[in-house]
């Protein structure tokens, strides 16, 4: 077995590229009146209850994914009443 060539190489650090994670945007938001509201992202200017309300089931996952797993004890509680 021969010793690999250039193309071998170069086709190895393409795919460490490739792997590099990009580290998601932190999704800002604002409490006010018992409502969560986006700063910036996809929804911006959007408010939770608007999102949790409407009939695309992506505004869930994006509620669940951006806001609810910051840990935010204000913001889980509002999205705790939702649940209910």
């Amino acid at each position: 077995m021969g010793k690999p060539n250039k193309a071998y190489y170069k086709q190895e650090e393409t795919e460490k590229k490739d792997k590099v994670k990009v580290i998601p945007e932190k999704i800002t938001f604002v409490i006010e009146d018992n409502d969560i509201i986006i700063q910036n992202g996809v929804y911006r200017g959007y408010s939770v209850r608007e999102l949790w309300e409407s009939d695309d089931p992506r505004a869930r996952d994006y509620i669940m994914t951006k806001i609810w797993f910051q840990r935010n004890p204000e913001a889980n509680q509002i999205i705790n009443g939702l649940l209910s």
